[in-house]
């Protein structure tokens, strides 16, 4: 079709409309008959990305629609009233970036997508408009006052909430969340918690490492995003359109138990060499499933398993998943130790000059040349961390055996990121090998020890 542009190239007002024809009011036969003759036919020609034609309906997405869709759109028809506070407003919404601008509540515009287009597959015709309605009543929904999910995952007890890797055991997360009137959350691992006040956020690395964000911040990994229950399928509806990773939704009885089950394929969308590849679940390639009570439409429960060469590794399970229960206001006030140390960003130095001329390698070695020194003023030049007593144990006296060749990864520190492979002798003749991550990205414009050590 000449007349296709790409979502990112769609003039606002066009789109507008677009959307506007996507989801009428009152859903005519005609319109329903409109839109099954302007959609892709079987054995059309598929196509790579996600395009808009500006005349409604004509939307096409990777492989063309199957003989299904037809009977699907007019199952869809009859459920379209149920909610028709959020279609009118879908109506409002200009989607500037493939329905980028899609809010909270939008599942009922996920639904309407994903029939129209079908990017996702109702893979049981009998079921398919249970499915759908429920996923509309969803939309429809109340947010919840108060959500409190305990999950396990794969990664270091005292980490970063977000980092995965398979070798690593099941570790307890807790998170707790509050909404409305008083926006605030807590999430909990053995050797860190981190609390979101509402007005500011505060973290504490046991045993006295505390951190300090001004300002309520919500990134922060998998197990905090699950609590985002409102939103939680159209953001992974438009990382699918976004990114080309296959959605599936099925409706299972199991044990008399009704559930939703909606599958994500997710690619990592990074090289196979790539150093970052599979270290976050945002950047690996796995397979997402959420299962939602069918009657409540409530997230039950999720996991996630990360496509390894030996076969898929479990990496983030729920085992539990708690509404509207009131929690205690202590939850979200931090006790901290005594005698506790905070990180403090990178300051702009008098020689800064210095520093900004050094490349990674250069960066790397005088760092490791200062903690040899035991020069804990200097090497603080390098690091956010406090330097702590463990600090000097592990790092004074240092030696450096060898430093390689520096290597990027392409979900880094938007590329002005570097990762210098090492090997260091300690004072205590152990030696050490592990890759230094530097990043350049901030306003000192000189590199950051980010980690590896």
């Amino acid at each position: 079709m000449s007349d296709e542009k790409r979502a990112d190239e769609f003039p606002a007002d066009d789109l507008d409309r677009w959307v506007r024809d996507q989801c009428p009011p009152e859903p005519s036969s005609a319109y329903w008959d409109r839109c099954l003759k302007t959609m892709p036919q079987p054995g059309a020609a598929s196509m790579a990305k996600p395009t808009f034609s500006p005349e409604p309906c004509a939307t096409t997405f990777g492989q063309p629609p199957g003989e299904r869709l037809a009977e699907h759109a007019k199952e869809f028809a009859a459920i379209v009233p149920v909610v028709p506070e959020h279609t009118l407003e879908m109506r409002r919404l200009k989607m500037k970036r493939r329905l980028q601008a899609m809010g909270v509540g939008g599942v009922l515009a996920v639904t309407v997508a994903l029939l129209l287009v079908s990017s996702l597959w109702l893979t049981q015709a009998a079921a398919a408009q249970k499915a759908t309605q429920a996923m509309a009543r969803c939309a429809a929904s109340s947010e919840p006052t108060t959500i409190h999910i305990v999950a396990k995952m794969r990664t270091q007890a005292n980490g970063n909430f977000a980092s995965i890797d398979p070798k690593d055991d099941l570790v307890r997360i807790e998170a707790w969340r509050q909404f409305r009137d008083q926006p605030r959350w807590r999430l909990e691992e053995p050797g860190r918690v981190i609390v979101m006040d509402g007005a500011s956020t505060i973290g504490w690395i046991r045993p006295n490492i505390g951190m300090k964000i001004p300002r309520p911040t919500y990134d922060w990994g998998p197990v905090l995003s699950l609590t985002d229950v409102q939103d939680l399928i159209t953001r992974e509806l438009r990382n699918s359109l976004a990114r080309g990773w296959d959605m599936n939704l099925t409706h299972e009885s199991t044990a008399g138990k009704d559930e939703l089950v909606v599958t994500v394929e997710t690619k990592a969308g990074l090289p196979d060499n790539d150093y970052l590849k599979n270290k976050y679940l945002d950047g690996a390639d796995a397979r997402r499933v959420y299962r939602f009570d069918a009657k409540t439409q409530k997230l039950e429960g999720m996991e996630a398993y990360l496509h390894e060469p030996g076969g898929d590794v479990l990496v983030l399970s729920t085992e539990k998943i708690e509404y509207d229960k009131p929690l205690d206001p202590a939850l979200f006030a931090l006790k901290l130790p005594k005698k506790i140390v905070w990180t403090k960003e990178l300051e702009r130095l008098p020689d800064n000059e210095k520093y900004e001329k050094m490349t990674p390698v250069e960066a790397a070695r005088a760092f490791f040349e200062a903690c040899a020194a035991e020069n804990w003023g200097e090497v603080q030049k390098f690091i956010t961390m406090p330097i702590t007593e463990d600090l000097k144990h592990y790092l004074g006296k240092v030696s450096v055996v060898h430093l390689g060749k520096p290597f990027h990864s392409k979900g880094y520190a938007g590329g002005r990121g570097w990762f210098v492979p090492y090997e260091i002798k300690l004072k205590s003749g152990t030696t050490e090998k592990w890759n230094l991550a530097l990043r350049n990205d901030k306003a000192v414009h000189r590199y950051e020890v980010d980690g590896g050590i």
